[in-house]
């Protein structure tokens, strides 16, 4: 994959910066967490590990679980992008 120039970025993370809320929400439990949290249901599954007496049982502390998760990765995500963005405002100066 090819690494971004500082133009790109900014350009980038302007057009996600428009909400903070926002952008938790979709890249931290949309493109993130729930695609996880599927996979993980997956090789459960798969590997005979998960039943679904126990998945039904326990699903409603699984989506809170990894809401929770998808919601600090987003944070985190928005966190380091968010000093990225400024390092590169200080460099331009």
């Amino acid at each position: 994959m090819k690494k971004m120039s500082d133009e790109e970025f900014l350009k980038y993370w302007e057009t996600r910066r428009s909400s903070k809320l926002r952008y938790v929400l979709v890249q931290g439990i949309v493109f993130w967490a729930f695609p996880v949290f599927l996979l993980v249901l997956l090789i459960g599954f798969i590997s005979g590990a998960t039943n679904t007496e126990v998945l039904l049982a326990t699903l409603p502390a699984r989506i809170l679980i990894w809401a929770i998760v998808g919601i600090l990765f987003g944070l985190l995500m928005w966190s380091l992008n968010e000093k990225k963005y400024k390092q590169i405002m200080n460099k331009k100066k």
